[in-house]
């Protein structure tokens, strides 16, 4: 029975004395080091806490998946690292949501907030490219004056090059002053003349 212990823990001296440890830290998507459940596929498989948002295992050399989770719907990660020769191999692991357990047939009362601030930042983003891109009286009191100083006429083309504005938000102006009929736009060629009416 005795040389049974002893062949058990010559056996154990001469694995630990040949493995190799993998070690590092967790984080999530603020890069904070966080808690985590953190196990590794060997035989036996291995598992701990990394209480202090970091791990180490020791193992021989081999392929393995490491595996971290962090308590609720934090984060998750997954690693496959490949161990050559004994010594120390630094592994951080950078949790992220995952997304593939997600129904995406059922909307939980949770998430229901989060899809109306998505909602809330594509109507604002909206309204706020429409803002940029509507005239604003001032702009079109500049076309006037472009067109008062240039005798009542001049080609759209010359009036985009003297305004610091896009060519999208010049023809909009353009048409809103045509609307309210304040110019008059006659077709020449490829391009405009704009004539100012009095």
């Amino acid at each position: 029975m005795k040389s049974l212990v002893w062949f058990a823990m010559l056996t154990l001296m001469l694995t630990s004395a040949s493995a190799a440890v993998i070690r590092g830290a967790i984080y999530d998507l603020a890069l904070e080091q966080v808690s985590a459940v953190v196990e590794i596929n060997t035989i036996p498989q291995q598992r701990m806490i990394a209480v202090n948002g970091t791990y180490q295992f020791s193992v021989q050399p081999g392929q393995y998946i490491i595996r971290a989770q962090a308590s609720g719907q934090e984060g998750f990660a997954e690693e496959n690292v490949e161990i050559r020769d004994e010594g120390v191999y630094h592994l951080d692991l950078f949790l992220y949501p995952d997304l593939g357990e997600v129904d995406l047939r059922i909307v939980p009362e949770q998430d229901v907030p989060w899809i109306l601030v998505l909602s809330a930042v594509i109507v604002g983003g909206a309204l706020l490219y429409y803002r940029r891109m509507r005239p604003s009286a001032a702009a079109e009191h500049e076309i006037l004056q472009l067109l008062r100083t240039h005798d009542g006429r001049m080609t759209q083309k010359e009036i985009r090059t003297a305004l610091p504005y896009s060519e999208a938000k010049v023809s909009l102006m353009i048409a809103e002053l045509e609307a309210k009929g304040q110019i008059e736009k006659i077709k020449r060629g490829r391009g405009n003349i704009l004539i100012r009416k009095e």
